[in-house]
């Protein structure tokens, strides 16, 4: 012992020596090793420690490209040049790993929809494309009322039949959407979408019309294509919620895929590049050494390139975990869109405001929803064994990383970088407002209330009249008509009115179909085809609202005596079964002293709702189609003072007082000269009270259809009249008391003669009272009605429970 502690001190003493010729050895050793040597600087081994490293942080750039990415190409782009490894691996155990998982990352108790929300390109429930006035954003929550509708409009188009084709694909699959999710999918309750058709010039009969549009709408049936050439051009507008503002997809025939038709080859080949340049960097740092590469540099490069092989490859799986958690469907909207004239916009939900945006790459519009299949233990055992694969790779890539020469790594980090640029460059939202100008962009144009909604409708009227004046006057000066002469002529095959086809052979070798002098005997009409929306109230109440008022009660007392004159054509579509019936008429638009009555047949779809803003909305959209049509004035004699002051009370307004120069009788005025010259008649700093009133008998008519061909005719109450109980005030008139007096005008005037019929004596007259069936106290409700899966799901439940109570020695029975 005593010796021992009189060594101890000449052992200590000789430490500092021992360690100091260990360290040169070690230096003197590492030094034949030329990547080890050159990264012994501070700075170099500060590189080689953090630039690796780099790759792990990330959280916001990781989740963003979450959020954006679409294709399979882009999760490439990502997996050879990753950033926020670490972010991605928990991203997918939030969404599909064990609970053991959930649990160490301290991630257990965060709802699934959260995490769908943050790291997935969600754009339905539980997130909401919203309405901005810079762009559509996603918000994680429910907003129905903000939600924004993405837009496309054709104004006008001779590609007839690409149109109707192009109509008929986004009903159907709009339908067989809302069909197959009937089982009360949250997406499903929150979409909405609107399709309008509006077709012109298009000579056929109202049984022809009838055949055509039954073969629009069903899928059964194709659309003939000599119906198509008898229909001059076409309008088509189309929005829809839901959309995503990041994604767009190629043309594909198949449905709810995640990745669409051929990859972008650009960014395949930006990732092939990230691919090759950072393996080609750590071979340059392997053969760096020179003529000294040794076993030790071999090992490195074998670790680097086989640790960077995995996390390339476990990411890519990883991201396909992740993606495959959202269901992206991409809606078609067919060839005719592809046009440059059409114009794209989003609006509000109550499509009042829009904003333009660039036409979008593909004309496909993407919707992505949550995958309704829940996650499986197969699903929970494949996230475990990738986190753990790509954890493992990460750990050899560092270490090859790590004692490679100090460039390498900063070469890798700077590669990752570059493809984060790039891919920032390349995937971006498109739903973002430009300096565009708006114009025209749907038949019909709507603003916050309905008489501004009015103004602006008649303004986009005018522009276009005027416009396709100045072109056809353009077209007669610089394009000489070419030489036609007759070929054949055939008869139609339909006999009830003489239509008549010919071939027409131009001089340049083209053929045309045209139309016999016997066509003369079949006047044009124009045809209004509207998939209506959910959301269609507008957000203030004006005094238009108040002539419909007016409107709706004189049509629910002329339909006492009276029935719409032209009973149509039944529609009985396959899977739409709100479309009833179409009628033709003729528009027509009173003011106090002026009947405006088209020249020009409308075909005229009813569905099955009747309220204020269904009706409101189609007669802006009728305007707009029949904006071109002509018409024929006829005025009427002045009212009494008296009898003025009581129509002025009843429709809320003062009556103008039009000059017979500025509206002569029997002249021939089109829709929209008619509606500027009303417009006129007010000064401009007071409220347009006349325009307004040309809504009063384009509601009557409309009304009048309804109450006159409606399905459920047992009802107690005529359908006008559920209308109005449906508000709290009942639509009373505020000058109700003179009601009559504007009744007796239009008898006077024998305006019902031009649309309406006396009901036959069976119609008009009452039945005998009936007692009351077992069915009372259903208001019209079906007695009994097939029972959800919830409600199947809670009865099976009850049934076993019952079961297991009134089983034999039971102690609770």
């Amino acid at each position: 012992m005593l010796s021992a502690l009189i060594l101890f001190p000449k052992v200590v003493s000789a430490w500092p020596v021992k360690l100091s010729g260990m360290l040169s050895a070690r230096q003197t050793s590492t030094a034949n090793q030329a990547p080890i040597v050159a990264s012994s600087d501070l700075w170099a081994s500060v590189i080689t420690n953090v630039a690796p490293i780099m790759t792990l942080v990330g959280e916001r750039n990781a989740k963003e490209f979450l959020r954006v990415s679409s294709s399979h190409d882009q999760l490439f782009l990502m997996a050879t040049a990753p950033l926020g490894i670490l972010s991605l691996m928990i991203c997918a155990i939030r969404l599909s790993g064990p609970r053991i998982l959930r649990r160490l990352t301290g991630r257990e108790g965060d709802p699934k929809s959260e995490a769908l929300v943050e790291m997935t390109p969600l754009s339905t429930a539980p997130a909401t494309s919203v309405y901005t006035k810079h762009a559509v954003e996603i918000k994680p929550s429910e907003q129905r009322d903000d939600v924004a509708f993405v837009c496309a409009h054709i104004k006008q188009t001779d590609r007839v039949l690409e149109a109707l084709v192009s109509f008929k694909h986004i009903l159907r699959s709009r339908v067989d959407k809302v069909n197959s999710d009937s089982d009360g999918n949250a997406s499903t309750d929150q979409e909405d979408y609107e399709l309008v058709l509006g077709m012109k010039r298009s000579f056929l009969t109202a049984e022809q019309t009838a055949k055509f549009v039954t073969a629009i709408l069903d899928e059964t049936r194709d659309i003939e294509e000599s119906l198509v050439i008898r229909v001059e051009s076409t309008s088509l507008s189309f929005r829809r919620t839901g959309i995503s503002p990041t994604q767009t997809a190629p043309t594909t025939t198949s449905k709810r895929r995640l990745i669409t038709k051929l990859p972008n080859l650009g960014t395949v080949l930006a990732g092939i590049c990230s691919l090759i340049a950072t393996g080609g960097v750590q071979v340059a740092g392997y053969y760096s050494g020179g003529p000294q590469i040794g076993t030790t540099a071999l090992k490195t490069l074998v670790m680097g390139l086989v640790g960077y092989f995995g996390v390339a490859v476990f990411t890519f799986v990883l991201l396909l975990i992740i993606k495959q958690e959202v269901e992206v469907e991409p809606q078609d909207l067919g060839s005719v869109f592809d046009d440059a004239d059409v114009v794209w916009t989003f609006s509000d939900s109550r499509h009042a405001q829009h904003q333009t945006f660039d036409k979008p790459r593909h004309r496909n519009l993407v919707q992505a929803s949550p995958k309704k299949q829940l996650s499986s233990r197969k699903r929970q055992a494949t996230t475990s064994f990738v986190s753990a694969g790509l954890m493992g790779s990460y750990v050899v890539y560092y270490l090859g990383v790590r004692v490679a020469v100090w460039w390498v790594a900063f070469g890798e980090l700077l590669i990752i970088w570059v493809s984060a640029v790039f891919r920032a460059w390349i995937i971006r939202g498109f739903l973002k407002a430009n300096d565009g100008e708006l114009g025209e962009h749907w038949l019909g144009i709507f603003r916050d209330d309905l008489s501004e909604s009015l103004l602006e409708t008649v303004a986009i009227m005018e522009h276009k009249t005027a416009s396709s004046n100045t072109s056809k006057n353009n077209r007669e000066k610089t394009v000489s008509s070419p030489v036609l002469k007759e070929v054949t002529s055939s008869p139609s095959s339909e006999s009830s009115n003489i239509d008549s086809e010919k071939t027409i052979s131009c001089a340049d070798g083209s053929i045309r179909y045209g139309k016999l002098d016997t066509m003369k005997s079949l006047t044009e009409s124009c045809t209004l085809v509207v998939a209506k929306p959910i959301r269609q109230s507008l957000r203030n109440w004006s005094g238009c609202e108040d002539i419909m008022k007016v409107a709706l009660e004189v049509a629910k007392h002329v339909c006492q005596s009276q029935i719409f004159g032209n009973p149509g054509h039944r529609l009985d579509i396959p899977g739409i079964p709100s479309f009833k019936r179409i009628i033709r008429f003729r528009l027509m638009v009173y003011v106090p002293g002026i009947l405006w009555k088209a020249n020009t047949d409308l075909d005229y779809i009813l569905t099955e709702d009747l309220d204020l803003p269904n009706l409101y909305r189609d007669i802006l959209k009728i305007f707009h189609l029949c904006s071109e049509v002509t018409g024929t004035i006829a005025r009427h004699d002045a009212l009494t003072k008296e009898a003025s002051a009581e129509v002025s009370n009843v429709l809320c307004g003062p009556l103008a007082d039009i000059p017979h120069c500025t509206l002569p009788d029997d002249c021939k005025m089109t829709l929209t000269g008619l509606l500027v010259k009303l417009r006129s008649q007010n000064p401009d700093d007071m409220k347009a009270y006349t325009l307004d009133q040309s809504l009063l008998l384009p509601t009557i008519q409309l009304a009048t259809m309804y109450e006159s061909y409606r399905d459920d005719r047992e009802n107690l109450f005529s359908r006008i009249q559920e209308l109005q109980n449906g508000h709290t005030d009942k639509l009373r008139l505020s000058g109700g008391k003179y009601l009559s007096t504007l009744e007796a005008v239009f008898e006077e005037r024998k305006i019902w003669q031009h649309f309406m019929k006396p009901k036959l004596e069976q119609e008009s007259s009452r039945a005998a009272l009936q007692p009351r069936d077992a069915t009372s106290g259903l208001y019209g409700k079906p007695a009994r009605r097939q029972a959800t899966k919830r409600e199947k799901r809670k009865e099976r439940f009850w049934l076993q429970d019952m079961a297991f109570r009134n089983r034999p020695g039971n102690p609770g029975q």
